[in-house]
């Protein structure tokens, strides 16, 4: 019997099954294409909000009130912007507020802030900061009679269930730049600039204690002191603040061949009480370029020095000092190619190098002692209370005659076409200016081992006197044959 119904042929079942799973794709297509547009324009709605000013105004809030927790400070942003697509923020009149009364310039201030972000990584959406640019920066730190100052505290409060040391600040950045700094101490202002590659920065605050821990660490510092050049630096520091006192726990600071390990501590900022050590080398060129010390032109140090004082007027430093192949001249003084070692002792009246071992590059060997009063006053007239007074009192022994002239007379009085080498004493002094300096020397001459060519042999002895107002020299005996 026939029930009615026609049986389906296998290639009919087949197109119905491929019917109903293309239906099912094309579901899942539809579901899926609109969920696809629904996530876009979610995101780009929420990429409309975060570039609107209310959204901005939202952050400049939360800012403000991140910073002021971690400072302890009142804060004020004129104002932010973001540049989403370039992944960078800029702030516009930052100041924080500290102790400071009314009338009195901010704790800190910056006309501008401009940072840009970098993707770290998409997988776990890691942000890193590539870029920073601080213009016109100002920290103003007031120490007051008692010793106080208008830093503020951070407003942090320890909790049972929380750790004992905060993070209040953690800076990493590829790049930092700093354009027309200044710090003022109790209005002492002084200037700054800085460049920075791979810049880490971590500040820790313990409210128990209220001490703050900073570790600086750089690999490539670009510094310049006013208008001074720039100096390409290494740094990593460790620093402990307290209310009333500083350690630097380590310091080591590398620049060319400068590499110096340092460590130190300041207490009592109302009447501040320091004291620091450092040793290694120093390459004395790069003093000159800081505009620390003027005249080196090659050469460096190697220093091991201990330092203590009061304030930045009474302080006290000693060590020892080994100099090596330096050159060094001013107007009236020239030495060049110089090892000496020396100790050093130091205070704002008096530098004195008691017991210098020195080795023209010509040959020879000197011993010296150096005294040089009042040697931070002006030039004055040689009566002048207070004037500079230097004596130099030297033993040499198989020095040169041009040796000695090289160093402390006019160029047409260095080569007087001897060859002859000394013995004996030789004083340097001047009151008042390096313009009444007089050079005394006592000498037994004679004719080197390896004479020079083209220089008349010469021995015999001397006695004479060189004063450097006028370019006078003075023979009390000359012998010689």
């Amino acid at each position: 019997m026939s029930s009615g119904k026609t049986a389906m042929s296998p290639e009919e079942k087949g197109m119905s099954a491929s019917g109903k799973a293309m239906s099912a794709w094309g579901w899942i297509l539809r579901v899926g294409g609109g969920m696809l547009l629904l996530l876009v324009l979610i995101v780009a709605g929420l990429l409309y909000y975060a570039s609107t000013p209310h959204f901005a105004n939202i952050v400049r809030q939360k800012v403000v009130t991140v910073l002021e927790d971690a400072t302890g400070g009142r804060v004020d942003i004129q104002s932010l912007r973001w540049n989403l697509r370039h992944l960078a923020v800029e702030v516009n009149g930052l100041t924080i507020h500290g102790l400071e009364g009314r009338g009195e310039l901010p704790y800190a201030h910056v006309d501008r802030v401009y940072a840009r972000a970098k993707i770290l990584s998409f997988v776990d959406a890691r942000l890193g900061l590539d870029f920073l640019e601080v213009d016109r920066p100002s920290i103003h730190l007031i120490i007051y009679p008692d010793g106080h100052t208008n830093q503020p505290e951070p407003r942090a409060k320890q909790t049972s269930n929380e750790p004992a040391v905060k993070t209040i600040f953690d800076l990493q950045a590829r790049r930092v730049e700093v354009h027309n700094g200044v710090a003022l101490v109790n209005e002492r202002s002084i200037p700054f600039q800085l460049a920075a590659n791979d810049l880490g920065v971590v500040v820790t605050y313990a409210p128990a204690t209220k001490h703050y821990v900073g570790e600086i660490s750089c690999a490539d510092i670009n510094a310049q002191k006013g208008k001074s050049a720039v100096v390409r630096s290494k740094l990593d520091l460790n620093v402990d603040a307290a209310p009333d006192a500083v350690e630097i726990k380590a310091l080591h600071f590398t620049t060319g061949k400068t590499s110096l390990e340092a460590s130190g501590s300041l207490t009592h900022f109302a009447q501040p009480q320091w004291k620091i050590s450092a040793s290694g080398p120093v390459e004395l060129p790069e003093l000159t370029g800081l505009g620390v010390v003027d005249g080196f032109r090659r050469g460096s140090v190697n220093l091991a020095i201990t330092a203590h004082g009061t304030g930045a007027s009474q302080y006290v430093i000693d060590g020892n000092a080994k100099v090596i192949n330096t050159s060094y001249a001013i107007e009236y003084f020239w030495v060049d190619g110089v090892n000496a070692t020396t100790h050093l002792h130091i205070t704002p009246n008096e530098i004195s190098l008691p017991d210098l071992v020195g080795r023209p590059r010509q040959g020879g060997i000197v011993y010296a002692a150096l005294r040089f009063l009042n040697w931070s006053a002006p030039d004055s007239l040689p009566k002048t209370p207070g004037a500079q007074v230097m004596n130099i009192r030297a033993r040499v022994r198989g020095v040169q005659l041009t040796t000695v002239l090289e160093s402390v007379v006019p160029p047409h009085y260095r080569n007087l076409g001897f060859d002859t080498a000394g013995e004996g004493n030789v004083s340097v002094d001047w009151t008042g200016s390096p313009d009444d300096l007089t050079v005394a020397a006592v000498l037994a001459m004679s004719v080197p081992d390896k004479p020079t060519p083209g220089l008349l042999p010469l021995s015999g002895t001397v006695d004479a006197k060189y004063f450097q107002r006028g370019g006078r020299v003075q023979i009390n005996q000359l012998e010689a044959h």
